[in-house]
C-alpha cells in the first residue's frame, strides 16, 4: 500500500494504490483502492493531512502484511504438519548456512578463480572449485572421512547436491600436485586483502595419527605427542605470523627429528616471499646450536626458549644470586614478575665451505632469565606428583621398569649393591630452584625485555592453531592411506584453518570476542528449512540463528535472515546466485 500523487488536468489528486501480480498479463501492476481528491482541498481543510495519510498508508501496508505472514505461516505450518505424518509436499532439505559465512572468506581470497586456473591446466571436467570448498567448510562444520562428508553433500548450499565422491578425491590429488602455487597464493592474498606484514615468524611441529601400524611413506613411527606411540603418524611443521594467520607448513615422515624440520620452512619463507627481516619464534625443543647458526647465516633474528636445566652449573648461580634483578612493571600482558639479562655462548660443529673438514665456531646470543609466580606454582605442583610416584616406587621396588630417568623414576636413586632405590633428595632440591623461571635466548641485543617477552608470549598462538586443527577440524587420525591422499587431506585442513583464523581476525578488527569452540558451534548448528507448499512454492525458516551466529554473519558482510524467507530473501542475504 502506497500513497501516490498523480497530477490529471492540471491539478494533483492523491490516492492509496497497491500491487498485484496479474495472472493473465503475467506482470506485477497496480490498482487504486481509495481516491481521496484534490491534494489542494484536502491540505486547505487539514495541513496536515498529507502527512496522515502517510502514516495512514503505512499501518495499512503493515496490517497487509501481517495478514499475509499469518496466512502464510499457517500454510507452511500444515506443509510441516504433513512432512512430519510422512506424507510428501515435494522435495525439501535443510543447510548449514555456517558455510555462507565461509564462503565470504573464500570469495574475498578469490579462491575460485585460482583454482580454475589450476583446474585449466589439466583435463578435469568437475567443479574443481566447489568440491574443494565442500571438502574445506565440511572439515569446519561436519569433519568426519570424506565418504561420510560426502553422504551428507545435500545440508550444504553452492550445489554441493551435484557433487559425486569421485569428484572429491580427483580434487585432493589435484590439490596435493598443487599445494605450493596455492599456498603461495593464499599468502599473496591475504597481504593484499588483510593488509599483513610479517614481522614475526612462529613455528611449531606436532604430530597426526593413523589408525594403522602400517608404515610406508610418510606415514611412520615417532615421538607421539598425542602419546598413541603403537601407531603411524605424520609430523607437521607450521609457520604462522604473529596474528595466528598460517604462512606455510610441510609435512615430514612420522619418525623425523624435530630440529631438522625448522630450516626447510624458513628457507622457503625467505625465497618464495621475500621476506628478510623477521624474528623466528620458537619452543626450547627446537633450540639446537645448528639451528641457531642456521639462522645466523640466513640473516634472520630469533626469540626462542632455552632450557635452563640443560646447564643448570651456570643457570642455579644466576638463579640464586639476588642481585642484578629487576622488578618488571609493564603493560605488556605476561605474568613475569622480575628479569634478568646475561648471554649464552656454546660451541656449534659447522663444516668449513672452503676445506669441507668440521670445525667448531662459538655462538653468543642474549638470554633473558625471567620469573614467574604462577609459573613457580605449577612447577611445584606438577613436581610433587612426580615426586609421589617416586616414593611409591622406591615402596614397591617391584614397579621398577626399563628407564630410571623418566616420569617419576627420574626422582629415584639406585642404593648401593642395586638393593632398591629412595628419593632422589638432592635432583629433587636442584629441579625445585628452577620453579617459576625460564630462559628466552634471543640474538638482537637492541630488544627490550618487554619486546622478547611479548614475542615470546606469542607462542600461545601457534598452539591454539594446533589445538584447532587436531580438536576442532579433527585432521585427525587420517583415513587416507596414499601419500598423494594425505598429503591432499593436510592442505585441506591447512586451508580450513587458514579461513577459521582469518575469521577470528575479522571478528576482533569488529571488537567481537568470540572463542574457536563458538565459533564451531554456531556455524554449524545455525540451519536453513526448506518448505515446499502444496502448490509448489518454497519458503524458507532459519533456526539456531540467534546470538553468535548472527554476530559473525554481519562481521562477514552477511544481512540478516526473516524468520520466514522466500528464496528471494534468502539469496540476497546470504549472497548466492542460486539454492
Amino acid at each position: 500500500m502506497n500513497l501516490v500523487i498523480q497530477k490529471t488536468g492540471g491539478k494533483e489528486y492523491v490516492s492509496f494504490r497497491e500491487s498485484f501480480w496479474d495472472p493473465v498479463k503475467k506482470k506485477t501492476s497496480s490498482r487504486t483502492v481509495r481516491n481521496f481528491g484534490r491534494l489542494d482541498l484536502l491540505l486547505a481543510q487539514d495541513p496536515e493531512a498529507l502527512d496522515k495519510l502517510r502514516a495512514q498508508a503505512e499501518e495499512l501496508k503493515k496490517a497487509h502484511q501481517e495478514s499475509k505472514n499469518a496466512l502464510l505461516q499457517k500454510r507452511v505450518k500444515e506443509a510441516l504438519s504433513i512432512k512430519a505424518r510422512g506424507a510428501s509436499t515435494g522435495d525439501s532439505r535443510t543447510v548449514m548456512l555456517g558455510s555462507s559465512v565461509y564462503r565470504q572468506i573464500w570469495e574475498r581470497l578469490a579462491m575460485p578463480r585460482k583454482l580454475r586456473d589450476l583446474q585449466s591446466k589439466g583435463n578435469t571436467r568437475f567443479d574443481f572449485p566447489n568440491a574443494v570448498f565442500y571438502m574445506v567448510a565440511a572439515r569446519s562444520l561436519m569433519p568426519d572421512s570424506k565418504l561420510a562428508q560426502w553422504e551428507r553433500r545435500n545440508r550444504f548450499l553452492y550445489g554441493s547436491d551435484k557433487l559425486r565422491l569421485c569428484h572429491l578425491y580427483r580434487a585432493i590429488d589435484l590439490l596435493c600436485a598443487n599445494k605450493e602455487q596455492l599456498v603461495a597464493y593464499m599468502n599473496r592474498q591475504i597481504a593484499k586483502q588483510y593488509k599483513r606484514a610479517v614481522t614475526v615468524a612462529l613455528y611449531d611441529v606436532t604430530t597426526y595419527r593413523f589408525e594403522s601400524q602400517d608404515a610406508d611413506t610418510p606415514r611412520n613411527f615417532g615421538f607421539s605427542k598425542d602419546h598413541k606411540f603403537n601407531q603411524v603418524q605424520v609430523m607437521m611443521g607450521l609457520l604462522i605470523d604473529q596474528n595466528g594467520i598460517p604462512i606455510d607448513y610441510e609435512l615430514f615422515p612420522g619418525n623425523t627429528g624435530e630440529f631438522s624440520t625448522m630450516l626447510p620452512l624458513l628457507r622457503k619463507l625467505k625465497d618464495t616471499y621475500g621476506i628478510e627481516r623477521v624474528v623466528v619464534t620458537a619452543d626450547r625443543g627446537l633450540n639446537s646450536g645448528a639451528n641457531l647458526y642456521a639462522l645466523r647465516e640466513m640473516g634472520l633474528d630469533y626469540v626462542i626458549a632455552y632450557r635452563l636445566r640443560s646447564n643448570a652449573a651456570k643457570m642455579l648461580p644466576l638463579i640464586r644470586d639476588s642481585e642484578g634483578w629487576t622488578v618488571r612493571n609493564s603493560s605488556v600482558r605476561t605474568d613475569v614478575s622480575k628479569f634478568r639479562v646475561t648471554e649464552e655462548t656454546r660451541r656449534v660443529r659447522v663444516t668449513d665451505e672452503c676445506t669441507g673438514r668440521p670445525k667448531f665456531i662459538d655462538i653468543t646470543s642474549k638470554l633473558l632469565l625471567n620469573y614467574s609466580e604462577h609459573r613457580a606454582r605449577k612447577d611445584a605442583h606438577d613436581r610433587s606428583s612426580l615426586v609421589a610416584k617416586a616414593e611409591r616406587y622406591a615402596e614397591h621396588p617391584g614397579l621398577l621398569k626399563s628407564d630410571l630417568r623418566r616420569g617419576g623414576k627420574s626422582y629415584l636413586k639406585l642404593k648401593e649393591g642395586n638393593l632398591g632405590a629412595g628419593p632422589d633428595t638432592e635432583r629433587i632440591e636442584e629441579t625445585e630452584a628452577f620453579d617459576g623461571y625460564c630462559g628466552i635466548c634471543y640474538s638482537d641485543a637492541k630488544m627490550t625485555p618487554d619486546e622478547v617477552l611479548r614475542i615470546h608470549h606469542s607462542l600461545r598462538q601457534i598452539e591454539e592453531s594446533f589445538r584447532i586443527s587436531k580438536s576442532l577440524l579433527e585432521a585427525r587420525p587420517c583415513f587416507h592411506w596414499t601419500e598423494s591422499r594425505i598429503r591432499g587431506h593436510f592442505l585441506i585442513c591447512y586451508i580450513a584453518l587458514v579461513i577459521h583464523r582469518l575469521l577470528e581476525t575479522e571478528l576482533a578488527a569488529a571488537d567481537e570476542s568470540i572463542t574457536a569452540e563458538r565459533i564451531i558451534e554456531a556455524l554449524s548448528e545455525a540451519t536453513l528449512t526448506e518448505v515446499q507448499l502444496p502448490d509448489g512454492e518454497k519458503f524458507y525458516t532459519k533456526s539456531n540463528t540467534a546470538g553468535d551466529f548472527e554476530t559473525i554473519a554481519r562481521v562477514v558482510g552477511l544481512k540478516p535472515l526473516p524468520g520466514l524467507a522466500s528464496e528471494a530473501d534468502v539469496k540476497r542475504a546470504l549472497r548466492v546466485k542460486a539454492l
